[in-house]
């Protein structure tokens, strides 16, 4: 660690921060801080983290557009993450979708059921609409 230029000695940890411990979600921050800079390049976006989870948002005219807006920062995340020793646990990843109830489809379009998410190492990866987050 380093405060104002100056490196503190190492340390050696045999141990990991306890669950539920009050360091965890100030250490989450720290070690995030890149990610929400990365975010912050995202055209009509926002980006929520607390510890282990992440919301992200984004906006379009159209489903297509805000759809492709998704991938391309889940895809920039996902990226993030794998240079960085972590992950995202899929099994749990999903994405809603809104538009305006006046809206009509011939303006906005149809709703798309899934998200292709090409993926280092070229593994592909289809995340579903969902309803209810």
């Amino acid at each position: 660690m380093s405060i104002n230029g100056e490196p503190s000695p190492e340390l050696v940890l045999n141990h990991s921060t306890p669950q539920g411990s009050p360091l965890s979600p100030l250490l989450s921050a720290i070690y995030l801080i890149p990610l929400l800079r990365l975010a912050e390049s995202w055209k009509f976006h926002g980006l929520l983290t607390y510890v282990d989870d992440s919301s992200i948002f984004m906006m379009g005219p159209t489903h297509k557009i805000a759809t492709d807006h998704v991938a391309a920062a889940l895809r920039s995340m996902t990226e993030w993450l794998t240079r960085n020793s972590l992950g995202i646990d899929f099994d749990k990843t999903e994405y809603i979708s809104f538009q305006p109830p006046c809206a009509s489809t011939r303006y906005v379009g149809y709703q798309i059921d899934n998200l292709a998410l090409g993926l280092p190492g070229g593994r592909v990866l289809s995340v579903h609409w969902s309803n209810t987050v």
